[in-house]
């Protein structure tokens, strides 16, 4: 054959493969079919031919865990069923259902457990927290209970007499027993031996004794 017998044009392979195919009796369809490329579902494993999983994929998240039994369990607690599932989790943690297929009670999101110290956080604020402010609020009242009824009453400040008070003391005194001798010999106990029983002459450190002997021998309370 001659070169001008040859038409010369870009063909792409797909239908240059095509093309032969016909020439040589095969089907076009079969050709396509296998320039197509391997399907991969979520996970990134090509996906079987058929929808039976006997095993859940590779990269399943943390969620994934498996028990004691051996049997690999989801977020929810729902073990892997090769007939229900496909073997890849869904962003939740679940496990993703075949066709047609929907969850059943308790396999859902609501079923899954909380984790770390927000659960733990959590059921203490229900019952334990309330409780714990109630108990607050009782320990609240009780300290004020104990403080009104157990506590000392504090001790009254010793009065701070001067020569003036003490003169007007016995001046009261005096007049209320109607003599100056009792006065006298209450202050004759209180000044130091050798000073003279007057009431200006009684220690500091001994006037508030002596205030309280002579209102008690009186019968008084000074007026000031």
């Amino acid at each position: 054959m001659k070169s001008e017998d040859f038409i010369m044009m870009p063909v792409p392979v797909a239908s240059y493969l095509a093309v032969c195919a016909l020439l040589g009796g095969a089907s076009g369809n079969a050709i396509a079919q296998t320039t197509k490329a391997p399907v991969t579902d979520v996970s990134g494993s090509p996906a079987s031919g058929t929808n039976n999983v006997s095993a859940p994929a590779s990269t399943s998240t943390a969620a994934v865990h498996s028990n004691s039994d051996g049997v690999t369990h989801d977020a929810a607690g729902t073990p892997f069923d090769p007939a229900r599932h496909t073997g890849s989790i869904v962003k939740s943690g679940l496990w993703r259902m075949k066709a047609g297929l929907s969850r059943g009670p308790g396999e859902g999101e609501d079923a899954i457990k909380p984790t770390g110290t927000s659960a733990t956080a959590t059921g203490s604020s229900d019952g334990s927290t309330a409780q714990a402010l109630a108990a607050d609020e009782d320990d609240e009242f009780a300290a004020f209970a104990r403080a009104a009824g157990n506590s000392p009453s504090p001790a009254a400040p010793a009065r701070k007499w001067t020569v003036e008070d003490l003169s007007k003391l016995t001046n009261q005194a005096a007049q209320k027993l109607g003599d100056p001798a009792p006065v006298k010999e209450v202050i004759a106990q209180f000044v130091p031996a050798g000073e003279v029983p007057h009431s200006r002459n009684i220690p500091e450190a001994n006037r508030e004794a002596f205030a309280q002997a002579l209102e008690k021998k009186a019968g008084i309370t000074f007026e000031g």
